[in-house]
């Protein structure tokens, strides 16, 4: 079993009191130090593996050059394709030396908007070449530095997909993008679907057979039983009607397999190991230079 997180450090944290303090990417980002910043990804795994958790949503990857983009802004590592990819590669690698797999967020950038997708859907003007020179570059870095999952945001991109529809329902960002262009063979998961960006109500279980055919392995799904039973229940009906295949399904079920026989990896903590290891003053110590000045 997952037992996932959004560990990004400052402001997106959901481990409990006593954790090691992290600040926001943003400031990690700029000291400029991708040694640190494995650090950070480090620190972050070993105390959620002591807490019993193996997945988390992070790093996020967005470049943020939108000043405006408010909800964004402390959770990227920088403004450049360059500055991105340089440190979210460098959280994963400290992440995946604990054993804890990352998820890379929000595929295709969610930086480029001050929209919060959260209460509507972003729509960027960029064009494909744009989108390859920029947003793509910080999603390859950690893609070759072998991220387990990927999130695909409820954002749209007209220019390159013209149906409009989010990313997290588009065959063109999700297969022909992500999966045919990119060489991305791992996990591909939605952002949480009770976000507004998202078709809801009764709109919502064809969004979800959309969004499986479009190549989505996992749904993102708040605390609402009525919803995930909403989910499973769509799945079901796409199967008994033809729409979605058996090839279709277990192309997604070995994925999840391979995944998660890799979680195997993960050191089991005793509790009292686990008291040690959390919020530790190595830990403490190690990371002690972000917060300098």
């Amino acid at each position: 079993m997952w037992i996932a997180l959004d560990e990004e450090g400052g402001t997106v944290t959901r481990l409990p009191s006593g954790r090691t303090p992290i600040p926001d990417a943003r400031k990690v980002g700029g000291l400029d130090d991708p040694d640190l910043t494995e650090t950070v990804g480090w620190v972050i795994g070993r105390e959620m593996a002591a807490a019993g958790a193996n997945l988390d949503f992070a790093p996020v990857v967005d470049i943020v050059d939108n000043p405006e983009n408010a909800f964004m802004l402390k959770r990227s590592f920088g403004s450049t394709p360059e500055e991105v990819s340089r440190h979210a590669a460098a959280f994963l690698k400290g992440l995946h030396s604990t054993g804890v797999q990352g998820c890379a967020k929000h595929f295709p950038g969610h930086g480029g908007t001050a929209v919060d997708s959260h209460k509507d859907m972003p729509v960027l003007n960029a064009s494909l070449e744009e989108w390859l020179a920029k947003d793509a570059l910080p999603f390859q870095a950690v893609i070759d530095a072998g991220v387990e999952m990927v999130m695909a945001g409820h954002l749209a991109f007209p220019e390159i997909d013209p149906s409009e529809l989010p990313a997290s329902m588009s065959s063109v960002f999700l297969t022909d993008l992500l999966r045919d262009r990119m060489g991305f063979e791992g996990l591909i998961i939605t952002d949480d679907i009770e976000m507004q960006g998202y078709p809801q109500g009764d709109d919502r279980k064809e969004a979800v057979i959309t969004s499986f055919l479009a190549g989505i392995d996992l749904f993102a799904i708040g605390p609402s039983p009525q919803i995930q039973l909403e989910v499973l229940e769509a799945l079901r009906e796409g199967v008994e009607s033809g729409r979605i295949t058996e090839q279709r399904v277990d192309e997604s079920l070995m994925r999840v397999i391979k995944a998660k026989m890799k979680l195997k990896v993960i050191p089991r903590y005793s509790l009292e190991e686990a008291r040690e290891i959390f919020g530790s003053r190595e830990h403490k110590e190690a990371v002690s230079r972000l917060f300098e000045n």
